[in-house]
């Protein structure tokens, strides 16, 4: 049996229901329903919530996560009445209203289960928030020997919309995981587009426009100087080889001077 208070479980079949007007067809439907669907899948307050727990906490927590939700109407369903005599429908406080309410406010299967020789009730005798109902398609669960056929019907319906409700997760799950992939990519580029600016600022930090400049001053500068020093070199190298020669063809004639001897 679901733990139901301590952890928010997932029903996905709520059964709303009077146990003055419908208990007995009720727990039917429940046992047969139980045959072709999990257990734990379907909640009836009786069989749901466990022993000690809240039960206001576990309708709250079941109708507000179900799928479809099963409305049983029998023939005394719509004119019960409280202790005081009152019209348990025209109290906001009503559990089956709150029950219905909610299911109707999320927009999700809201089945009209008609008990008992019930009919539907009129859009006027309901309280404003519970006339949506009226236009909500119905199905019949007569006594036998249409019971075994009635419950069939239900049972394919339920099963049609607890299929769509399962793709409509599975794409649901597949679009967040999609969105994580995607922001986990957004955030690869924005790391990336981070790395790329630190790494300007760096060779900015490093090489600035202003120390840029002097590199360029002082590689002029060295140029300049390395020119002149091989320009002087390359004079002085000519002036000498210039006198050296003129001494050497001196030293060369036929009467050399004496000079010429020592060198």
């Amino acid at each position: 049996m679901p733990f139901v208070g301590f952890l928010c479980l997932f029903f996905k079949i709520f059964i709303s229901y009077r146990r003055a007007d419908s208990a007995d067809v009720t727990g039917r439907m429940f046992d047969h329903l139980t045959l072709y669907f999990a257990r734990d899948d379907i909640f009836k307050d009786v069989d749901s919530i466990s022993l000690g727990i809240d039960f206001r906490k576990s309708i709250s927590e079941a109708v507000q996560s179900c799928d479809v939700i099963l409305a049983v109407i029998g023939k005394n369903w719509l004119h019960s009445k409280d202790k005081q005599g009152n019209f348990r429908l025209s109290n906001p406080d009503d559990f089956v209203r709150i029950e219905l309410e909610v299911g109707l406010e999320r927009n999700i299967p809201v089945i009209p289960v008609l008990v008992s020789g019930a009919d539907m009730p009129e859009m006027e005798e309901l309280p404003i928030s519970l006339q949506p109902l009226v236009y909500r398609n119905a199905v019949l669960l007569r006594p036998d020997p249409d019971f075994s056929v009635d419950i069939q019907r239900l049972i394919r319906a339920l099963t049609q919309i607890l299929k769509r409700e399962n793709i409509a997760k599975r794409m649901l799950i597949s679009f967040k995981s999609l969105v994580l992939k995607s922001k986990l990519l957004q955030r690869v580029i924005i790391y990336t587009e981070i790395a790329k600016r630190m790494l300007i600022s760096f060779k900015s930090a490093v090489l600035k426009p202003e120390l840029q400049r002097r590199l360029i001053i002082y590689t002029v500068i060295t140029a300049m100087l390395f020119s002149v020093l091989i320009g002087g070199y390359w004079g002085y190298l000519k002036f000498f080889s210039n006198g050296q020669s003129g001494d050497l063809d001196e030293c060369n004639r036929p009467n050399p001077p004496a000079r010429c001897l020592f060198k």
